[in-house]
């Protein structure tokens, strides 16, 4: 009784005055960390398929299954959050997410790779488990810039991720890259299991209710629908630059290592800044604004992208826009979907990034298809189509008073 008591009291606490820059840190340490299991592959595909002997199209699909993985992991997971203490269930995904990184270093062919890539997916998703941890947690008045400040982890480690897997396999090769992913990932969970705030659940309904609940929520806020779909399309044309530049930076003229690939992610670091300021938006109430912003970024980084055949400075800025524009529309996306309903963060957070990554998902497939078929131009082109249909959502977006943070 007097645990509990105390437990409850540590919880109104943490509520009632936020989290601290400690906390902050670790949230967006753990979200980088768990996040960049989803992409290291990007820059080893070329690697893949050279030690599997497989094609590009197939071993593209490497990114997808990772990708559908996530999307059901936030499907079937995320929404646990809402009725178990996202400190034990970090513990128990992570465990898992562990194993099944040493099953992909130790995979014997593409197939076995892929299977391990659906579950490595599939348990990465303690990212969404500890985003809406930090919304709960944080004070109203600047939860857009804690938020914004744990994405930030998020897009340091989706843009760290590619850099270091490079370098690593280049020089110690790719299964290296997931046996250091799986002591990160044991860290990680130690930390959250030592360090993370306890929480107190009150209400615990069954689970397939709580699954029911999170689409019965989606279903009726189309406020949630709308940006459901934009950050879908959005996702997917960042996917789509993200599963074809290694192709195209590994063949001429480039001719590029492994290793250089992998760098190339690391320009997209300036999108940090870019969720900051997307943050301060969303926090003054400019959701149309950042949301307009993050469209014009998207049409500009494939266009620019377009000359990319020849021109590494085009490939370098149109990586740096396009990112921009990724973390500048989901920053302004997660503000106001996490204003609908504060008890149900979780589940809303669930629906929504199932969409975000099943269009991630799409546009990896689609990339790997187009790529095999009409080379860069066609992959730029089905970039702004995923622009065309993002604007498109865009139009005549509502934006109720009490979704300002």
């Amino acid at each position: 009784m007097t645990i509990n008591k105390q437990t409850r009291n540590e919880s109104e606490t943490i509520s009632s005055t936020g989290l601290s820059p400690g906390i902050i840190f670790l949230l967006a340490l753990a979200t980088g960390v768990a996040v960049a299991n989803t992409y290291y592959v990007q820059p080893l595909l070329h690697e893949l398929v050279k030690t599997f002997n497989s094609g590009n199209a197939i071993t593209s699909l490497a990114v997808t299954a990772t990708q559908i993985g996530y999307a059901f992991g936030l499907l079937l997971l995320v929404p646990l959050g809402d009725i178990i203490s996202r400190k034990k269930l970090s513990g128990i995904i992570t465990a898992v997410t562990v194993i099944s990184l040493i099953s992909s270093a130790l995979a014997k062919s593409i197939y076995m790779f892929e299977l391990s890539a659906i579950v490595v997916g599939l348990t990465s998703v303690i990212t969404h488990l500890l985003i809406p941890f930090a919304a709960d947690m944080a004070n109203p008045v600047n939860r857009g810039k804690v938020v914004a400040r744990v994405m930030s982890g998020l897009l340091t480690g989706i843009l760290v991720s590619r850099g270091f897997s490079g370098i690593i396999a280049q020089f110690f090769g790719w299964r290296t890259v997931y046996f250091l992913a799986s002591i990160f990932m044991a860290t990680v969970g130690i930390l959250l299991a030592t360090f993370l705030p306890h929480e107190h659940r009150s209400h615990k309904p069954k689970y397939s209710d709580l699954i029911i609940s999170t689409w019965k929520l989606f279903f009726n806020e189309p406020l949630l629908q709308r940006r459901a779909f934009i950050g879908a399309t959005t996702f997917a044309g960042f996917s789509i630059l993200w599963t074809s530049i290694t192709f195209l930076l590994t063949s001429k003229p480039y001719n590029y290592s492994v290793g250089i690939v992998g760098i190339f992610s690391l320009v997209g670091l300036v999108g940090i800044a870019a969720a900051n300021i997307a943050g301060r938006f969303v926090d003054k109430g400019k959701q149309k604004m950042s949301t307009w912003i993050a469209v014009v970024e998207l049409f500009v980084a494939f266009l620019i992208l377009y000359w990319g055949t020849t021109s590494v400075i085009a490939v370098i800025a149109g990586i740096v826009v396009l990112d921009a524009s990724t973390q500048t529309m989901q920053i302004t996306n997660q503000g106001i979907i996490f204003a609908i309903n504060e008890k149900s963060r979780s589940r809303i957070n669930s629906s929504y990034m199932f969409c975000y990554f099943m269009g991630a998902s799409v546009g990896s497939l689609l990339s790997g298809l187009t790529y095999q078929r009409f080379g860069w131009r066609g992959i730029c082109s089905l970039g702004i189509v995923c622009a065309l249909l993002t604007a498109l959502g865009s139009v005549k977006q509502k934006l109720p008073q009490d979704t300002i943070l």
